[in-house]
Protein backbone atom coordinates (compact mmCIF):
# COMPACT_ATOMS: atom_id res chain seq x y z
CA UNK A 1 0.00 0.00 0.00
CA UNK A 2 0.96 3.77 -1.11
CA UNK A 3 1.11 5.79 2.36
CA UNK A 4 0.46 8.88 -0.07
CA UNK A 5 -2.73 7.51 -0.85
CA UNK A 6 -4.45 6.56 2.42
CA UNK A 7 -4.69 8.93 4.99
CA UNK A 8 -3.86 7.18 8.27
CA UNK A 9 -5.78 9.12 11.07
CA UNK A 10 -4.66 5.84 14.08
CA UNK A 11 -2.67 2.96 14.62
CA UNK A 12 -2.90 0.10 16.06
CA UNK A 13 0.25 -0.90 18.58
CA UNK A 14 1.17 -4.92 18.88
CA UNK A 15 3.09 -4.93 22.22
CA UNK A 16 0.41 -6.12 24.17
CA UNK A 17 -0.70 -8.68 22.14
CA UNK A 18 2.71 -10.28 21.64
CA UNK A 19 2.62 -10.73 25.82
CA UNK A 20 3.12 -14.33 26.14
CA UNK A 21 1.55 -14.60 29.69
CA UNK A 22 -1.25 -12.29 28.65
CA UNK A 23 -4.11 -12.26 30.90
CA UNK A 24 -6.74 -11.49 27.81
CA UNK A 25 -5.37 -14.27 25.30
CA UNK A 26 -5.16 -17.88 26.11
CA UNK A 27 -3.66 -19.08 22.99
CA UNK A 28 -2.10 -18.30 19.25
CA UNK A 29 -5.11 -18.64 17.65
CA UNK A 30 -6.92 -16.23 19.89
CA UNK A 31 -4.51 -13.53 19.22
CA UNK A 32 -5.12 -13.39 15.11
CA UNK A 33 -8.44 -13.57 15.88
CA UNK A 34 -8.61 -10.75 17.52
CA UNK A 35 -5.68 -8.89 14.84
CA UNK A 36 -8.88 -9.66 12.10
CA UNK A 37 -11.62 -8.50 13.78
CA UNK A 38 -9.18 -5.23 14.29
CA UNK A 39 -8.35 -4.90 10.94
CA UNK A 40 -12.47 -5.40 10.38
CA UNK A 41 -13.55 -2.46 11.77
CA UNK A 42 -11.44 -0.38 10.24
CA UNK A 43 -7.82 -0.16 11.11
CA UNK A 44 -5.32 -0.97 8.48
CA UNK A 45 -2.18 0.70 10.18
CA UNK A 46 -0.34 -1.88 12.53
CA UNK A 47 2.97 -0.75 14.73
CA UNK A 48 5.55 -3.81 15.35
CA UNK A 49 8.82 -4.17 16.60
CA UNK A 50 11.65 -7.39 16.65
CA UNK A 51 11.87 -6.42 19.79
CA UNK A 52 8.42 -6.90 21.36
CA UNK A 53 8.49 -10.61 23.25
CA UNK A 54 11.46 -11.57 21.10
CA UNK A 55 9.93 -11.17 17.34
CA UNK A 56 6.55 -13.04 18.12
CA UNK A 57 4.32 -9.66 17.48
CA UNK A 58 5.55 -9.50 14.07
CA UNK A 59 4.87 -13.19 13.92
CA UNK A 60 1.40 -13.20 14.77
CA UNK A 61 0.67 -10.49 12.02
CA UNK A 62 2.28 -12.58 9.93
CA UNK A 63 0.00 -15.41 10.23
CA UNK A 64 -3.24 -12.53 10.87
CA UNK A 65 -2.62 -10.54 7.37
CA UNK A 66 -0.05 -13.32 4.99
CA UNK A 67 -2.07 -12.12 2.14
CA UNK A 68 -3.60 -8.86 3.01
CA UNK A 69 -1.69 -6.40 0.81
CA UNK A 70 -4.55 -3.71 2.12
CA UNK A 71 -2.71 -3.62 5.75
CA UNK A 72 0.00 -1.41 6.59
CA UNK A 73 3.12 -2.45 8.83
CA UNK A 74 5.48 -0.58 10.57
CA UNK A 75 7.88 -2.68 12.24
CA UNK A 76 11.65 -1.66 14.14
CA UNK A 77 14.99 -2.29 14.16
CA UNK A 78 16.99 -2.63 17.71
CA UNK A 79 19.25 -0.49 18.34
CA UNK A 80 21.87 -3.89 19.19
CA UNK A 81 21.42 -4.55 15.63
CA UNK A 82 22.52 -1.44 14.08
CA UNK A 83 26.36 -2.78 15.04
CA UNK A 84 25.88 -5.97 13.57
CA UNK A 85 23.50 -6.58 10.26
CA UNK A 86 21.04 -4.14 9.45
CA UNK A 87 19.99 -6.42 6.47
CA UNK A 88 20.27 -9.42 8.38
CA UNK A 89 17.96 -8.01 11.05
CA UNK A 90 15.36 -6.86 8.49
CA UNK A 91 15.29 -10.39 6.91
CA UNK A 92 14.21 -11.97 9.85
CA UNK A 93 11.43 -9.37 10.10
CA UNK A 94 10.35 -10.06 6.94
CA UNK A 95 10.71 -14.59 7.60
CA UNK A 96 8.12 -13.26 10.73
CA UNK A 97 5.88 -11.31 9.08
CA UNK A 98 5.34 -13.31 6.49
CA UNK A 99 5.72 -10.65 3.85
CA UNK A 100 8.68 -9.72 0.73
CA UNK A 101 8.97 -5.99 1.62
CA UNK A 102 8.11 -4.00 4.72
CA UNK A 103 6.39 -0.88 4.39
CA UNK A 104 8.14 0.84 7.47
CA UNK A 105 11.20 0.03 8.67
CA UNK A 106 11.47 2.21 11.70
CA UNK A 107 14.74 2.86 13.98
CA UNK A 108 13.46 2.16 17.40
CA UNK A 109 16.11 4.43 19.23
CA UNK A 110 19.55 6.17 18.10
CA UNK A 111 22.65 4.57 18.58
CA UNK A 112 26.02 6.52 18.82
CA UNK A 113 27.99 3.56 18.68
CA UNK A 114 26.98 3.50 15.33
CA UNK A 115 27.67 5.94 12.59
CA UNK A 116 24.39 7.30 11.41
CA UNK A 117 25.52 7.41 7.07
CA UNK A 118 26.57 3.25 7.86
CA UNK A 119 23.08 2.98 9.03
CA UNK A 120 21.65 4.95 5.94
CA UNK A 121 24.02 2.96 3.91
CA UNK A 122 22.23 0.10 5.30
CA UNK A 123 18.70 1.10 4.82
CA UNK A 124 19.63 2.57 1.36
CA UNK A 125 20.48 -0.66 0.56
CA UNK A 126 17.38 -2.76 1.85
CA UNK A 127 15.38 -0.12 -0.48
CA UNK A 128 17.04 -0.47 -3.39
CA UNK A 129 16.96 -4.21 -3.15
CA UNK A 130 12.76 -4.02 -2.59
CA UNK A 131 12.70 -5.06 0.90
CA UNK A 132 11.35 -1.70 2.57
CA UNK A 133 9.21 1.01 0.95
CA UNK A 134 9.69 3.87 3.66
CA UNK A 135 11.88 4.78 7.07
CA UNK A 136 10.46 5.60 10.21
CA UNK A 137 12.63 7.14 13.40
CA UNK A 138 11.52 6.41 16.68
CA UNK A 139 12.58 8.38 20.36
CA UNK A 140 14.29 11.25 18.25
CA UNK A 141 14.71 15.05 18.94
CA UNK A 142 14.24 17.56 16.77
CA UNK A 143 17.85 18.25 16.19
CA UNK A 144 18.59 14.36 15.53
CA UNK A 145 16.08 14.41 12.54
CA UNK A 146 17.06 17.28 11.21
CA UNK A 147 20.63 15.76 11.19
CA UNK A 148 19.37 12.35 9.60
CA UNK A 149 17.61 14.35 6.98
CA UNK A 150 20.48 16.15 5.96
CA UNK A 151 22.52 13.12 5.87
CA UNK A 152 20.35 10.80 4.15
CA UNK A 153 19.84 13.35 1.34
CA UNK A 154 17.09 12.15 0.11
CA UNK A 155 18.32 8.41 -0.45
CA UNK A 156 15.42 7.41 2.01
CA UNK A 157 11.68 7.79 1.84
CA UNK A 158 11.38 9.31 5.57
CA UNK A 159 7.68 9.29 6.32
CA UNK A 160 7.51 8.50 10.22
CA UNK A 161 8.55 9.77 13.34
CA UNK A 162 7.34 8.06 16.57
CA UNK A 163 7.67 9.69 19.65
CA UNK A 164 5.52 9.67 23.17
CA UNK A 165 3.35 12.41 23.16
CA UNK A 166 0.16 12.70 25.59
CA UNK A 167 -1.49 15.27 27.91
CA UNK A 168 1.33 14.52 30.21
CA UNK A 169 4.46 14.16 27.97
CA UNK A 170 4.48 17.07 25.78
CA UNK A 171 7.61 17.83 24.77
CA UNK A 172 7.43 17.31 21.04
CA UNK A 173 5.24 20.25 21.27
CA UNK A 174 8.11 23.25 21.12
CA UNK A 175 10.05 22.35 18.12
CA UNK A 176 9.53 18.55 16.71
CA UNK A 177 5.97 18.32 16.10
CA UNK A 178 5.77 21.17 14.05
CA UNK A 179 9.26 20.34 12.17
CA UNK A 180 7.40 17.55 10.95
CA UNK A 181 4.57 19.26 9.78
CA UNK A 182 7.07 21.54 7.85
CA UNK A 183 8.88 18.24 6.33
CA UNK A 184 5.23 16.80 5.66
CA UNK A 185 6.54 13.81 7.96
CA UNK A 186 4.01 12.13 10.00
CA UNK A 187 4.12 11.96 13.48
CA UNK A 188 2.44 9.04 15.44
CA UNK A 189 1.87 9.39 19.26
CA UNK A 190 2.73 6.53 21.32
CA UNK A 191 1.31 6.25 25.08
CA UNK A 192 -1.85 8.46 23.86
CA UNK A 193 -3.05 8.11 27.33
CA UNK A 194 0.16 7.93 29.22
CA UNK A 195 0.55 5.39 32.07
CA UNK A 196 -2.72 3.35 33.95
CA UNK A 197 -2.74 6.36 37.07
CA UNK A 198 -2.35 9.25 34.29
CA UNK A 199 -5.73 7.70 32.80
CA UNK A 200 -7.44 7.90 35.99
CA UNK A 201 -6.51 11.67 36.20
CA UNK A 202 -7.87 11.96 32.99
CA UNK A 203 -11.12 10.27 33.57
CA UNK A 204 -11.63 12.45 36.75
CA UNK A 205 -11.07 15.60 35.29
CA UNK A 206 -14.16 17.89 35.28
CA UNK A 207 -12.78 19.44 32.26
CA UNK A 208 -12.60 16.16 30.11
CA UNK A 209 -16.15 15.32 31.81
CA UNK A 210 -17.56 18.78 30.42
CA UNK A 211 -15.91 18.29 26.95
CA UNK A 212 -17.72 14.62 26.99
CA UNK A 213 -21.14 15.54 28.14
CA UNK A 214 -21.23 18.19 25.48
CA UNK A 215 -20.20 16.78 22.54
CA UNK A 216 -21.02 13.07 23.80
CA UNK A 217 -17.73 11.53 23.31
CA UNK A 218 -15.92 9.11 25.37
CA UNK A 219 -12.81 10.60 27.33
CA UNK A 220 -10.46 8.60 25.64
CA UNK A 221 -12.00 10.11 22.46
CA UNK A 222 -11.24 13.62 23.54
CA UNK A 223 -7.81 12.68 24.07
CA UNK A 224 -7.72 11.18 20.69
CA UNK A 225 -9.46 14.47 19.29
CA UNK A 226 -6.77 16.51 20.95
CA UNK A 227 -4.12 14.14 19.87
CA UNK A 228 -5.25 15.10 16.19
CA UNK A 229 -5.78 18.24 16.21
CA UNK A 230 -2.55 19.16 17.32
CA UNK A 231 -1.28 17.14 14.22
CA UNK A 232 -0.71 13.79 15.39
CA UNK A 233 -1.49 9.99 14.63
CA UNK A 234 -1.79 7.99 17.80
CA UNK A 235 -1.25 4.75 18.17
CA UNK A 236 -3.39 3.01 20.75
CA UNK A 237 -3.54 -0.61 21.62
CA UNK A 238 -6.30 -2.52 23.89
CA UNK A 239 -7.93 -6.18 24.07
CA UNK A 240 -11.31 -4.59 23.77
CA UNK A 241 -13.49 -4.72 20.99
CA UNK A 242 -15.59 -1.99 22.54
CA UNK A 243 -13.01 0.52 23.29
CA UNK A 244 -11.51 -0.51 20.47
CA UNK A 245 -14.72 0.64 18.54
CA UNK A 246 -14.69 3.58 20.57
CA UNK A 247 -11.03 5.10 19.93
CA UNK A 248 -11.78 4.30 16.19
CA UNK A 249 -14.94 6.48 15.89
CA UNK A 250 -13.29 9.13 18.22
CA UNK A 251 -13.71 12.16 15.87
CA UNK A 252 -17.49 10.92 15.44
CA UNK A 253 -18.57 14.71 16.61
CA UNK A 254 -16.12 17.41 15.84
CA UNK A 255 -14.61 19.25 19.08
CA UNK A 256 -14.42 23.02 18.72
CA UNK A 257 -10.96 25.06 19.16
CA UNK A 258 -11.72 26.62 22.16
CA UNK A 259 -12.39 23.52 24.24
CA UNK A 260 -8.76 22.53 22.88
CA UNK A 261 -7.47 25.30 24.48
CA UNK A 262 -9.10 24.54 27.55
CA UNK A 263 -7.69 21.43 27.66
CA UNK A 264 -4.13 22.79 26.99
CA UNK A 265 -3.96 25.12 29.62
CA UNK A 266 -5.57 22.74 32.44
CA UNK A 267 -3.18 20.02 31.42
CA UNK A 268 0.11 22.84 30.58
CA UNK A 269 3.01 20.82 31.73
CA UNK A 270 5.72 23.18 33.67
CA UNK A 271 9.36 21.76 33.36
CA UNK A 272 11.43 22.49 36.12
CA UNK A 273 15.24 22.02 36.66
CA UNK A 274 16.46 19.74 39.55
CA UNK A 275 20.35 18.70 40.34
CA UNK A 276 20.70 14.94 40.01
CA UNK A 277 22.49 15.30 43.38
CA UNK A 278 18.68 15.75 44.91
CA UNK A 279 17.37 12.57 43.27
CA UNK A 280 16.85 9.24 44.61
CA UNK A 281 16.13 6.28 42.04
CA UNK A 282 14.68 3.46 44.44
CA UNK A 283 12.30 1.81 41.56
CA UNK A 284 11.70 1.24 38.08
CA UNK A 285 9.06 -0.24 35.49
CA UNK A 286 11.06 -2.43 34.66
CA UNK A 287 12.23 -3.70 38.09
CA UNK A 288 16.12 -3.34 37.52
CA UNK A 289 17.71 0.01 38.12
CA UNK A 290 20.93 1.46 38.84
CA UNK A 291 21.66 2.71 42.03
CA UNK A 292 25.73 4.12 41.17
CA UNK A 293 27.48 6.09 38.49
CA UNK A 294 29.51 2.45 38.12
CA UNK A 295 26.47 0.22 37.69
CA UNK A 296 25.06 2.61 35.16
CA UNK A 297 28.51 2.52 33.53
CA UNK A 298 29.07 -1.00 33.47
CA UNK A 299 25.38 -1.31 32.13
CA UNK A 300 25.00 -4.18 34.48
CA UNK A 301 21.61 -5.23 33.26
CA UNK A 302 22.49 -4.52 29.23
CA UNK A 303 19.44 -1.96 28.58
CA UNK A 304 19.36 -0.77 25.17
CA UNK A 305 20.18 2.14 24.28
CA UNK A 306 22.96 1.75 27.58
CA UNK A 307 23.12 4.96 29.64
CA UNK A 308 26.67 5.53 27.97
CA UNK A 309 24.73 5.56 25.00
CA UNK A 310 22.27 7.96 26.34
CA UNK A 311 25.06 10.29 27.21
CA UNK A 312 26.30 10.68 23.49
CA UNK A 313 22.75 11.13 22.25
CA UNK A 314 22.28 14.29 25.14
CA UNK A 315 25.56 15.95 24.15
CA UNK A 316 24.67 15.70 20.53
CA UNK A 317 21.48 16.20 20.85
CA UNK A 318 20.01 17.76 23.62
CA UNK A 319 18.09 15.40 26.33
CA UNK A 320 14.59 12.74 24.75
CA UNK A 321 12.13 14.63 27.41
CA UNK A 322 12.02 15.35 30.91
CA UNK A 323 12.63 13.31 33.12
CA UNK A 324 9.31 12.39 36.15
CA UNK A 325 10.11 12.81 39.74
CA UNK A 326 8.08 12.93 43.06
CA UNK A 327 8.85 15.44 45.52
CA UNK A 328 9.94 13.71 49.00
CA UNK A 329 10.58 14.82 52.39
CA UNK A 330 14.49 14.93 51.47
CA UNK A 331 14.54 16.14 48.19
CA UNK A 332 12.64 13.69 45.15
CA UNK A 333 12.34 10.20 43.74
CA UNK A 334 13.14 9.20 40.30
CA UNK A 335 10.09 7.37 39.10
CA UNK A 336 10.09 7.79 35.09
CA UNK A 337 13.60 8.10 33.15
CA UNK A 338 16.50 6.01 34.26
CA UNK A 339 18.30 5.67 31.48
CA UNK A 340 17.70 9.79 30.77
CA UNK A 341 18.95 10.82 34.47
CA UNK A 342 22.13 8.50 34.05
CA UNK A 343 22.93 9.47 30.97
CA UNK A 344 22.77 13.14 31.73
CA UNK A 345 24.92 12.68 35.27
CA UNK A 346 27.76 10.78 33.00
CA UNK A 347 27.41 13.52 30.45
CA UNK A 348 27.38 16.49 33.06
CA UNK A 349 27.91 15.41 36.33
CA UNK A 350 25.43 15.32 39.64
CA UNK A 351 25.98 19.60 39.52
CA UNK A 352 24.55 20.40 36.61
CA UNK A 353 20.52 20.17 36.86
CA UNK A 354 18.39 17.96 34.47
CA UNK A 355 14.78 19.35 33.51
CA UNK A 356 12.09 17.69 35.02
CA UNK A 357 8.20 16.99 35.51
CA UNK A 358 7.50 16.31 38.83
CA UNK A 359 4.12 15.02 40.19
Amino acid sequence: MNLKKKKIKFGFGTYGIGEKKSRNFCSEKSRIYFLNKVYEEGVFFFDTAEDYHKGFSEYLLGKAFKKNDEVVIATKISPINYKKNILQSIDESLRRLNRDCIDVIQLHWPNYNVDDLKIIESLYEAFSMKKIKYVGLCNVTKKYLDRFLKLSMGKLKIKIIQNEYNLFERSVEENLLNFCKKKKINFFAYSPFGSSKQVNKIFSSLRIKEISEVFKLKPSQVILQWLSYNGAIPIFQTSNLSNLKENIMFDSRIISKDFFEKINKEFEVKVVKVLPIEIQIVESFSGKFYTNIEQAKKNIYNFSPSPMEVAMEIKENDILKPIKLKKTRSGYSLYEGQLRYWGWVLAYGNNSPIEAIIE
